[in-house]
């Protein structure tokens, strides 16, 4: 990174807190989801063997995002039923 001009820099700097930002929203935002959500969620994570203290962001991020898309496919599926 030292190559960088400091418009690059400065720029870097933005996009990352941009991402840093949009994570912890997402991340944050299991808070606010429905109990079947978050006890299904507590069970993924407990199936990686880490408590959540131990796993990362990107591992923490990577399993509520699988499971929101899993989760969300049983309500898809229901309407499409309907």
């Amino acid at each position: 990174m030292s190559d960088m001009s400091e418009k690059q820099r400065a720029n870097y700097v933005d996009e990352a807190h941009a991402y840093n930002v949009a994570v912890c929203a997402e991340i944050g935002g299991i808070a606010e989801c429905n109990a079947r959500y978050t006890a299904g969620i507590s069970s993924r994570i407990a199936a990686t063997g880490k408590t959540i203290d131990a796993l990362t962001v990107r591992e923490l991020l990577e399993i509520h995002l699988a499971y929101g898309e899993w989760f969300s496919s049983l309500f898809r599926d229901q309407e499409g039923a309907a």
